[in-house]
């Protein structure tokens, strides 16, 4: 695991946090109680189970709430978070169930072994520069057509806390834009199919955002080339994919076949339906912080239910 300071802090921070967490924020009052949420844990499961593989890494799953839902949901689902003490209050909570002590910038997690990864509320401690090196480690962990969500509260704040609930702590919050977390998904290989923003409830401060993101279906590439191999097509490539990698294989032929009669684009950008998958166009983002972060200023703690 690393020693980054951060992930130390936070670490030692929800230790002392966790003897009183379920005290303080009633599971009773979080997503169960939000039909919005209920909806989107469920359609999240959905893509699980649609995808055949329904074995799901809650990470950052704090007193192992969220984890509950999931299993209920019909996903094989454990926890991973970065607080022993966290742990131990879900392992007390939820015996039947797996909850382990890990970090997600680094996660014991075999490549492509998992159908799913929820995470709720915890990437709100991974610094903002971090999230490229965090989304390709969610995209390592998951099997082709694997399913990621990702829920934070939505703003360009980064804010420090030195006690929550009488206890001394050292915590940095990290909001998010949605459209940032897409894009930068997008950069570690995902495709996203939604982002959703809730207004706050009353007794909230934020707005709330939640993005669903997909891990491209393995597509033997060589097979639509043109150079004569082939291989097979998985079940699980969509027809999308399928369409487009149907085109690419044409213009090459077509190219090879009589070069001065079809003019094939060097840019495919401009053929409809051929996947980034394929051709990876994609345009610079600055990775580093958000716009509009340069006041630190006292956070709500809000409806967190996990840690980084």
């Amino acid at each position: 695991m690393s020693d980054a300071p951060f992930l130390a802090a936070t670490r030692t921070s929800y230790d002392a946090l966790a003897p009183i967490y379920t005290e303080v924020l009633n599971p009773d009052l979080g997503p169960r109680s939000r039909p919005l949420d209920r909806a989107l844990y469920t359609a999240f499961a959905e893509l699980v189970k649609a995808g055949g593989n329904g074995t799901v890494a809650d990470v950052g799953c704090g007193p192992g709430w969220a984890t509950d839902m999931l299993h209920q949901l019909g996903l094989d689902a454990f926890g991973i978070d970065l607080s022993p003490g966290m742990v131990a209050v879900a392992q007390r909570t939820y015996p039947s169930l797996r909850f382990e002590v890990g970090s997600m910038l680094a996660l014991d997690l075999a490549d492509a072994s998992l159908g799913g990864l929820f995470a709720s509320y915890s990437i709100i401690h991974i610094p903002w520069d971090r999230r490229p090196e965090l989304f390709a480690e969610f995209h390592r962990v998951l099997a082709p057509g694997g399913q990621v969500m990702l829920g934070f509260q939505v703003g360009d704040e980064r804010r420090h806390h030195t006690e929550a609930w009488g206890r001394t702590v050292d915590l940095n919050w990290y909001r998010q834009r949605p459209d940032d977390v897409a894009e930068l998904l997008r950069e570690a290989g995902f495709e996203v199919t939604a982002t959703i923003v809730r207004h706050p409830e009353p007794a909230e401060k934020t707005p709330h955002g939640h993005v669903l993101a997909r891990k491209p279906a393995d597509v033997d590439v060589r097979d639509v080339s043109g150079d004569g191999q082939t291989g097979a097509w998985p079940t699980a490539v969509s027809s999308t994919t399928w369409w487009g990698a149907e085109a690419h294989r044409a213009r090459s032929l077509a190219a090879q076949t009589s070069p001065a009669q079809y003019a094939v684009p060097q840019d495919d950008r401009h053929v409809k339906g051929v996947p980034e998958l394929l051709h990876h166009h994609r345009r610079p983002l600055d990775t580093g912080r958000p716009r509009k972060h340069d006041r630190d200023q006292p956070e709500e703690r809000g409806d967190r239910t996990s840690t980084a």
